[in-house]
């Protein structure tokens, strides 16, 4: 019998999987819409497209959900692709994009739409309505359309660029914010969502660049400061985040939007007072309601003992998304007074460990595209321990990602070939690639994580970093991992040593079964590499 190459030769049983239709999801969806709850209309309009992804009722929909929802370029986006590849025909898409447009300000555009859509329609059902939007547009505007419209140009392709990183298209944010910031050199947006596409994909010599260079032209600029501050973080270079953190500490801004900023910021740099009184002070204004927002607020609330403050933020969450169980979760900890402060994360997701459904698990390694490479090693260990269709496929589509980090896609290829693939397709950067073997580094990589965390309980952002250091340095052909155990150990005991903890080499040694000085060996190369990373800009 021939097997076919992304086929797991183990046999997963006789299930036979209910299929749900589109139509079923678009059913689920509409009722929701009806009821104005948005959010879960959307989920199930996204759902329903993802079955039948070229169903114009289920894509006009969807659109027009996202345009309820603000997200009218995305809306439009939508429509246009409805016009452009499915059918021509569907002219009161015309109409929908010519609202859109409008309420974006962009009215040049919102014109030619409306003009569109007659054109097309002349007996349509919005023929009076596009008629009415131009009398609008020409009467408030008249001669001064070209000069708005340019304007709005510029703020629809740094949005687009910005949507490209939420959806982890960094390589393409990055492409479009280079165009904006050579075209528009003060226009301070672009550079710093520049900075963070260059640091997702991982050129951090190139982010840093940006950054210098809008403080330079900018001394005090906020966003700036807080993209540095969280950088310093996720590389663990103290000093240089100490620094960051002294400047944020001192800003006391005005505007709402910055007091969101920095309270996010601080959320994420772990600074939980600061965090609350920042968050708390924008919590009256509409702009900062969403879930996680709130999520950010009630850890923050929680952490620092304001426990009613926990409980009304995380039931604003379900408030605003009923089928969260994210705020679920917590409410049921925190109401049986059994919520850990170290267990409570501000990022928006039920604590890791906590994670019983293979299946959530998998939707979380789907949305891991902007986080530190420690989540999703993670994600991708827990997703080891379970064997199944949705797992398995999660880890293929995971392997064909165009802008997740390499070693995260040997990892994710290894577990495929330990689930018995003959061999696994492999995104990188010269195109996709047929891997027949696993990485041998991946292998002893792994090895190295099982001898760890057979003495520890989780697995914590220092030990991703070192493990991390150790996989680059192999694949590079400049360090031999070939003795897993030792290299384990010393990983170990360097992290107690970051930590704080007293821990000596003699017993660590005895633990791991080597000699003392073996792991002294070891633990001198791993403290140079450590060094070297952690001192570079």
């Amino acid at each position: 019998m021939k097997v076919n190459q992304n086929t797991p030769q183990k046999a997963r049983g006789n299930v036979i999987p209910f299929a749900r239709s589109g139509e079923y999801y678009f059913q689920r969806g509409l009722k929701a819409y009806q009821k104005k709850d948005l959010i879960k209309a959307k989920q199930l309009f996204e759902k329903a497209v993802e079955v039948e992804p070229e169903e114009p009722t289920y894509l006009c929909q969807l659109a027009a959900t996202l345009a309820e929802l603000g997200d009218f370029i995305e809306s439009n986006d939508l429509l246009e692709y409805i016009v452009s590849e499915i059918d021509a025909d569907i002219s009161e898409c015309y109409y929908f994009m010519a609202n859109n447009y409008a309420h974006l300000g962009m009215f040049r555009e919102a014109e030619s739409e409306a003009v569109r859509y007659m054109e097309n329609d002349p007996n349509g059902e919005f023929y009076e309505d596009s008629e009415e939007l131009l009398d609008l547009i020409h009467t408030e505007f008249g001669e001064d359309l070209e000069k708005h419209s340019s304007e709005e140009k510029l703020i629809v392709k740094h949005e687009k660029a910005r949507r490209s990183l939420e959806k982890g298209d960094f390589s393409g944010a990055r492409n479009l914010l280079k165009e904006m910031v050579d075209a528009h050199q003060e226009f301070w947006a672009a550079y710093n969502n520049l900075a963070l596409a260059h640091f997702y994909l991982g050129e951090y010599d190139e982010a840093f660049s940006v950054l210098d260079d809008v403080l330079g032209k900018n001394p005090g600029n906020l966003h700036a400061l807080c993209n540095a501050a969280l950088f310093y973080k996720q590389l663990y270079q103290q000093k240089e985040l100490d620094r960051f953190l002294g400047c944020l500490k001192v800003i006391h801004p005005i505007i709402p939007e910055h007091r969101y900023k920095l309270g996010s910021t601080f959320a994420l740099l772990e600074e939980d007072e600061l965090a609350f009184a920042w968050l708390n002070s924008v919590r009256s204004h509409g702009y900062a309601w969403n879930v996680t927002f709130f999520h950010w607020l009630a850890v923050a609330s929680f952490k620092t003992g304001r426990v009613q403050s926990a409980d009304k933020a995380w039931e604003k969450v379900l408030d605003l998304d009923a089928d969260s169980t994210v705020a679920t979760y917590y409410l049921e900890k925190l109401r049986d007074n059994t919520l850990d402060s170290e267990e409570a994360e501000y990022q928006y997701t039920i604590p890791l460990n906590n994670l019983q459904d293979p299946n959530e698990l998998s939707e979380r390694i789907k949305k891991l595209r902007s986080t530190i490479h420690k989540n999703k090693l993670s994600h991708l260990l827990l997703i080891r321990n379970w064997d199944d269709e949705d797992t398995t496929a999660t880890l293929e589509a995971f392997c064909a990602e165009e802008n997740e980090p390499a070693i995260m896609k040997e990892l994710a290829a290894t577990i495929l070939f330990e689930r018995g693939y003959e061999s696994v397709q492999i995104h990188k950067d010269s195109g996709i690639e047929q891997l027949d073997q696993p990485s041998e580094d991946m292998e002893k990589g792994l090895a190295i994580l099982e001898n760890v965390l057979g003495i520890r309980e989780e697995l914590d952002p220092d030990t991703a970093f070192l493990w991390h250091l150790l996989i680059n340095e192999a694949r590079d052909g400049s360090l031999s991992i070939a003795n897993p155990t030792a290299w384990a150990a010393a990983v170990t005991y360097l992290v107690d040593q970051l930590q704080e903890k007293p821990t000596t080499q003699k017993s660590l040694a005895e633990k791991f079964g080597i000699s003392a000085s073996t792991l002294q060996k070891y633990v001198k190369t791993l403290k140079i590499l450590h060094h070297r990373q952690t001192m570079k800009p």
